[in-house]
């Protein structure tokens, strides 16, 4: 039974007397207010994108004109993106068919067609004779002709469009002052009723709410435990609020989740960061600890990286630091943990392989990395020092030892693997 139903129990003699009043009134105001909305959800969006058209022929000219005083062809490609997008708009703008006037949308933007081909072709001839003064004054003449139309009528439309919203918003809104005329006298007549009605609502309502503020203060709180999703129970207005309150938790905790992933992830490689990496190997060393199973600990590095970035720049630099992160993604099985170490730096943990058997392991994505075609640098290679685990080891231990094998691979000429000599 919802709330509404709750308060027609209220006495047989206001029921008769107020209800006829009292149900037309609420349901033209929510006429009025789904009109309103919906006027709204037409008409912002297509104003948006109004606006939006008249910056972008703006961003459109500058560009163009930016071309021709530099005199660079390649510069009039950047004028394409907005160009593009604005066309995009108009095709957008025609699925408004229900307040748009199809033939209108076509008229402005084959305007904004015809400007922007005359003003390219324009410009490409003036960059290619070097001087905008060589050009015919007829075709600029005609160009800024074409420009001031194209302009004129993307504000025009602008202008048009909202000024039928405006005037659809104002008679709606009179046809709300009329209602609530209407309804202030009902108000008056039925306040008696209403204050026994809300004194019932609240009673048999108040629990349910406070479950919701409950729930709602511990998430505010900093709860993060997304499990417990509020009863409905009954099917009313307090059941419709908790079920879209449980949908909202449901958003916060794939936000939660989301940010959680991003806190934890490399935005370069998408590899686990240095954060994640410093508290899964405790709890990796932990395990190895409990079940007295093997574990290795691989730092790789990436040789004369900083050759690459001198000689190639940072941008290529940064390319190859993501496909070797490819590589090792192709290569690990399920259980291995990767992770970027720190700038060339790259650290694998394998769990439950043998020191021989991770060795190998480590030993094929080397030559993996040796024989992968990368963009612009064709071919690098890699280093590598293991360490594996040994009762009384520590985090820094394996670390330690990892690094110290790393360090022996490039004395000895680099683009090898080596295992720690405490391995032997």
């Amino acid at each position: 039974m919802t709330i509404f139903q709750k308060m027609l129990l209220t006495p047989i003699i206001a029921l008769v007397l107020f209800t006829f009043a009292t149900v037309y009134s609420y349901l033209e105001q929510q006429e009025s207010s789904l009109k309103i909305e919906n006027i709204s959800k037409d008409y912002i969006p297509v104003l948006q994108i109004g606006n939006q058209n008249i910056m972008l022929f703006e961003q459109v000219n500058q560009q163009l004109k930016d071309a021709i005083v530099a005199a660079e062809l390649a510069w009039l490609e950047t004028s394409q993106t907005p160009s593009q997008q604005l066309i995009d708009n108009f095709n957008t703008l025609s699925r408004y068919k229900h307040i748009l006037d199809e033939k209108y949308v076509g008229e402005v933007r084959l305007a904004f067609l015809k400007y922007y081909s005359l003003a390219t072709e324009l410009a490409k001839t003036a960059i290619a004779k070097d001087s905008i003064l060589d050009i015919n004054t007829a075709l600029i003449d005609e160009l800024e002709q074409t420009q001031q139309t194209s302009k004129n009528k993307l504000v025009q439309f602008n202008e048009d469009i909202k000024q039928r919203f405006l005037a659809e918003v104002q008679q709606t809104n009179q046809q709300m002052d009329n209602l609530l005329l209407t309804t202030s006298l009902i108000s008056i007549a039925s306040l008696a009723i209403l204050l026994l009605v809300t004194l019932y609502v609240s009673l048999t309502t108040r629990s349910r709410i406070k479950q919701v503020i409950m729930r709602m203060k511990q998430l505010a709180q900093g709860e993060t435990n997304f499990s417990h999703r509020l009863e409905l129970g009954k099917r009313d207005e307090v059941s419709y609020l908790m079920y879209w309150f449980n949908k909202l938790t449901d958003k916060l905790e794939q936000s939660y989740l989301e940010i959680e992933r991003v806190s934890i992830t490399d935005q370069l490689t998408k590899l686990n960061n240095r954060v994640r990496c410093d508290s899964f190997l405790p709890a990796a060393l932990s395990k190895a600890q409990k079940h007295n199973s093997p574990l290795s600990v691989v730092i790789m590095d990436i040789d004369h990286f900083k050759r690459i970035n001198d000689t190639y720049g940072h941008l290529v630099g940064d390319n190859v630091l993501q496909q070797v992160a490819e590589v090792l993604k192709t290569e690990a099985t399920g259980s291995d943990f990767i992770g970027r170490w720190g700038g060339e730096e790259f650290i694998l943990i394998i769990s439950n392989l043998s020191s021989q058997a991770a060795y190998q392991k480590v030993e094929n994505l080397r030559v993996a990395i040796a024989q992968q075609n990368f963009d612009d640098v064709k071919h690098i290679s890699a280093s590598f020092g293991i360490a594996s685990y040994h009762n009384g080891d520590t985090q820094n231990a394996l670390i330690e030892r990892a690094d110290r094998a790393l360090y022996q691979s490039k004395k000895a000429g680099r683009n090898c693997v080596t295992m720690d000599s405490s391995e032997a």
